[in-house]
């Protein structure tokens, strides 16, 4: 009997709380504060660099790339440095060093402005003209007896593709894959190309690549996306 009791006792505390919990207005109950950042990789990534307040963040890459856009190569190619080979940014950064070392700074100011109008075309609407100015940029410097071309011809690729301007983008694929054979970067072009094929409906040509993909470059990690590719 006292059990019983005891445990009414408990039930009817249970109910008060809850009536209590579910009547109280929103506002008065406490709120956890939470310690939210800015999102400041989404600035980058669309070229919203006045939003970004660097005395906020600890983001390694995010600094170096700060420094990159704003001209700032020597600097930019220090803080790369200090990114761990376990980042999942250090891709990104050792590409960034190899496009430094290897250019003047004169065909890398003309390079980061190119991109800046990509990023800036493809974020705001009706800024794709700023896509076509990057273009002009871009055709200029894949003329250069330097590494910049090769940059170049990646990052027009890639405005291209965004533009759905499919077709010319695929030749393009076809050229770098002429100008710089067995380059690091052309298993990714072949894959660039392999999507693009699909895009405009030739999904047989699609496959081939996605085959010279898995025989030339096994070891690539694109060979895992051209797998997944002929599997679907």
């Amino acid at each position: 009997m006292g059990q019983d009791v005891g445990i009414n006792i408990i039930k009817m505390l249970i109910i008060y709380l809850l009536t209590l919990i579910i009547n109280t207005p929103l506002q008065t109950l406490p709120i956890k504060k939470q310690n939210l950042m800015p999102p400041y990789r989404e600035y980058l990534r669309k070229g919203e660099f006045e939003k970004i307040n660097i005395n906020t963040t600890k983001d390694t890459f995010l600094l170096a790339e700060l420094m990159y856009f704003n001209y700032e190569f020597e600097n930019a190619i220090k803080l790369y440095k200090k990114i761990s080979p376990s980042s999942p940014d250090c891709n990104d950064a050792l590409y960034r060093i190899e496009l430094i070392n290897g250019n003047t700074k004169e065909d890398l100011t003309n390079y980061v402005n190119a991109e800046l109008l990509y990023r800036n075309g493809t974020s705001r609407p009706g800024n794709g003209n700023k896509m076509d100015e990057a273009i002009k940029l871009l055709k200029k410097l894949k003329l250069r007896h330097s590494s910049i071309n090769l940059f170049s011809y990646i990052l027009f690729i890639d405005i291209l593709e965004s533009k759905k301007n499919y077709k010319e983008a695929i030749n393009e694929c076809k050229e770098f894959l002429i100008k710089f054979e067995d380059n690091p970067k052309t298993p990714e072009i072949l894959m660039k190309e392999g999507t693009m094929y699909e895009k405009i409906g030739n999904k047989k040509e699609a496959i081939k690549i996605y085959n010279q993909i898995l025989v030339k470059y096994p070891k690539s990690p694109i060979s895992a996306l051209a797998r997944l590719a002929l599997e679907e």
